[in-house]
C-alpha cells in the first residue's frame, strides 16, 4: 500500500476479531459506540416510505423492477453541463453550513452517519430509499430482503457484535453454521452436508479434503483485506495470491476438482462478486469463503433490518436528492445537488464522507488523476426475485445453492447465465424461525459478465427476467412440495452497479488504496469498493475509518 494512501479498515476477519475499544481508538472515533450518548431521534418517523424497510402490497402486480432508480443521476452525473445549463448554467451557492455531510446513505454512508451522530451529520442520498442495496420488503408479518441479505457470525466483544447489541438487533438475529449445515438442491431434492459429500458418498473424502483445507486456510492463512503487519500472509504472499485467479489456485492445490464442487464453487464466485472464478482474485475469494464457513448472522429483511435501526437512530436524513458536484476549496467542501423538485441547492461542509460508488465519486470530484483510478473500478450487476407464498413454510436451511450441471467450467459466463436464471435462493423466513404466517423465496441471479447492467436497462429486460425465474418455478416449487397455486407475487429487484468486482490483481497494484485516499483531510470514502470487497463488513469498516478520519480533521482544524 502506498505511504500516502488511505489508512488500514477492518477487514472481513479483522472486524471480527479486533476489540471493539482498540478499532475505535485506533480509528480515532472517540464518542465510542457503547456508552456514547444517543443522537436525537430522527426527523422522518420509522416505517416511513424512505425508510430501507418499507410495506408492499403483493396482490397489485408489478409490471417493471423494484431496486434502483438510476434515471435522475444519470441525466445529472453523465451529462452535467446540459444538466446545469438547463439550471441556469452556474453551481448553486451555500446556503447552510455543516461540521460533516455524508454523501450516500447505504450501509456504509449510514454508519458513518451513526459513528459520527453527536455531530449531527446531513447525509444527502439520491435514492427515494435510504438503505443502498440493503433493502427490504414487509409483507404481513414477514420481512424479506430484495438484496443484501447477512453478515459474517460476530462473536462476543467483536465490533459487529457490539454494534449490532447496541442496536438491540441480536435478539432479532438467527445464525447459521455453514461448514456444517450447506444445503445444495440437486436432481429435485435438498441435500443436506455438502461439505460431507452427501451428493456423492462413494467420492465424499474429496469434498471433506477441500472442507478441512479451507477450515485450516480460515484459522491460520487468512488473507485479510487490507492486509496489516499482524496478517497471517505477509506482503508477497498477499500480493501473489491477489495475482492468481481462483480456478487457477483451486486447480494449483487441489487438481481435478470433483463436478459438484466445481460448480458449486464457480456458482459462489457468481453470487458473491458477480465475476466468474477465472476474473475473481483468489485472495479475495478466500477471504469471502473461510469467511462465510465459520457461519453466518440472518435479520427478518436481510441487511436491511440493520439498515433500518441505524437510520431510525439518526437525524438530518434527506432522501431523493441528486448530488452532482464535490468541490474542495479554501473554505471548506461545496456539495452541489438538486433536491426532487430539481431545484439546486448548496451546502459547504468542513469535512465530507463520500459514501457513493466511485462509478459515481469520479464524476462528483473535480480530481482528474483520481478520477483515473476510480474509472479502473469495474462494477457487476445482479437480479433478486422474491418468490411470495400465501403459506407458512418451513425453511430446511437458510441459503441453498443450486447444483443443475449446466455450469460447466467450459461455459462462458453470458452463455450460461441464459441458461441457469438463478444460482442460490435464501428461505425468506428463515430468519424469523419460520413464525410468519406466509413466506418468500428469496432468488439470487448475479451478471456475471461485463455487459450485464447494460442489459438490465433494456425495454425487455424486466420481461426477460421474469420468464427467465418463471420458467425455473415449477422445478423449485416442486422440490419444497409448494403447489403453484400458492404464489401469490413474483417481485423482481434490479441492481445494476452493485458488486464491485474483486479483479485478479487489483489490490496488488493498489488501485482500490489510490481511489479511496482522502483528499486534504477534508474528503473521506466508506465504501465497500474501497477494498473491492463486496460484504457489508468493508462498508461497516471503511465507514469506521472514514468517520475516524472526519474526527480527527475536525479536531486539527
Amino acid at each position: 500500500m502506498s505511504a500516502h494512501g488511505p489508512p488500514p479498515d477492518p477487514s472481513r476477519r479483522q472486524f471480527l476479531a479486533t476489540t471493539l475499544g482498540g478499532l475505535l481508538s485506533a480509528s480515532g472515533i472517540g464518542c465510542g459506540l457503547l456508552g456514547s450518548r444517543p443522537g436525537p431521534p430522527s426527523s422522518v418517523p420509522p416505517g416511513a416510505s424512505n425508510f430501507p424497510i418499507v410495506p408492499v402490497r403483493p396482490e397489485e402486480p408489478l409490471r417493471a423492477f423494484t431496486g434502483d432508480a438510476f434515471e435522475r443521476p444519470h441525466a445529472a452525473l453523465w451529462q452535467k453541463e446540459a444538466f446545469l445549463r438547463e439550471r441556469g448554467g452556474r453551481l448553486p451557492e451555500p446556503q447552510e453550513r455543516v461540521p460533516v455531510a455524508i454523501v450516500g446513505g447505504g450501509m456504509a454512508g449510514l454508519t458513518a452517519a451513526y459513528l459520527l451522530r453527536d455531530l449531527h451529520p446531513l447525509l444527502l442520498e439520491q435514492d427515494p430509499r435510504l438503505g443502498g442495496n440493503a433493502k427490504g420488503e414487509r409483507w404481513g408479518d414477514l420481512a424479506y430482503s430484495i438484496g443484501a441479505a447477512y453478515v459474517a457470525r460476530p462473536e462476543e466483544g467483536e465490533p459487529t457484535h457490539a454494534l449490532l447489541s447496541e442496536l438491540n438487533l441480536l435478539p432479532a438475529s438467527r445464525e447459521e453454521g455453514m461448514a456444517s449445515e450447506a444445503t445444495v438442491l440437486k436432481d429435485g431434492t435438498l441435500w443436506n452436508g455438502f461439505w460431507d459429500g452427501v451428493t456423492d458418498p462413494p467420492r465424499a473424502d474429496s469434498f471433506r479434503r477441500v472442507a478441512k483445507e479451507l477450515a485450516r486456510i480460515g484459522d491460520d492463512e487468512f488473507p485479510d483485506i487490507p492486509r496489516t503487519d499482524e496478517s497471517a500472509l505477509s506482503a508477497e504472499e498477499m500480493d501473489a495470491l491477489d495475482r492468481t485467479p481462483f480456478r487457477d489456485w483451486l486447480r494449483t492445490k487441489f487438481g481435478d476438482l470433483h463436478p459438484h464442487l466445481r460448480e458449486f464453487l464457480r456458482a459462489y464466485c457468481w453470487s458473491s462478486f458477480g465475476g466468474d472464478d477465472t476474473e475473481i482474485s483468489a485472495a479475495q475469494a478466500l477471504n469471502f469463503l473461510t469467511a462465510d464457513l465459520g457461519g453466518i448472522l440472518a435479520y427478518p429483511g436481510g441487511n436491511a433490518a440493520i439498515a433500518q435501526a441505524l437510520a431510525e437512530r439518526l437525524d438530518r436524513l434527506r432522501t431523493g436528492v441528486v448530488v452532482f458536484d464535490i468541490e474542495r476549496d479554501d473554505a471548506g467542501v461545496r456539495i452541489s445537488y438538486a433536491d426532487a423538485s430539481g431545484a439546486l441547492h448548496a451546502v459547504r461542509a468542513r469535512t465530507c464522507i463520500v459514501a457513493c460508488p466511485k462509478f459515481v465519486a469520479r464524476r462528483l470530484l473535480r480530481d482528474p488523476g483520481r478520477s483515473a483510478a476510480m474509472g479502473q473500478l469495474e462494477y457487476r450487476a445482479y437480479l433478486v426475485a422474491n418468490v411470495l407464498l400465501r403459506q407458512p413454510l418451513r425453511s430446511p436451511c437458510y441459503e441453498l445453492f443450486r447444483l443443475t450441471g449446466r455450469l460447466h467450467p467450459e461455459a462462458r459466463p453470458r452463455e450460461a447465465f441464459r441458461d441457469l436464471a438463478f444460482t442460490d435462493l435464501v428461505f425468506g423466513a428463515w430468519a424469523a424461525h419460520d413464525r410468519p404466517d406466509r413466506s418468500a423465496l428469496t432468488l439470487y441471479a448475479a451478471l456475471p459478465f461485463k455487459e450485464g447492467r447494460n442489459e438490465l436497462i433494456l425495454p425487455e429486460a424486466y420481461e426477460q427476467a421474469r420468464a427467465g425465474f418463471e420458467r425455473e418455478m415449477p422445478d423449485l416449487l416442486g422440490a419444497l412440495g409448494v403447489h403453484p397455486d400458492r404464489v401469490e407475487s413474483l417481485r423482481i429487484a434490479r441492481w445494476g452497479h452493485a458488486l464491485p468486482l474483486a479483479s485478479v490483481g487489483l489490490l496488488a497494484e493498489g488501485i482500490p488504496q489510490r481511489a479511496a485516499a482522502p483528499i486534504d483531510d477534508a474528503i473521506f470514502f466508506a465504501q465497500q469498493d474501497n477494498w473491492a470487497n463486496p460484504c457489508v463488513e468493508s462498508a461497516i469498516g471503511t465507514a469506521m475509518t472514514a468517520a475516524g478520519g472526519v474526527r480527527k480533521a475536525l479536531k486539527n482544524s
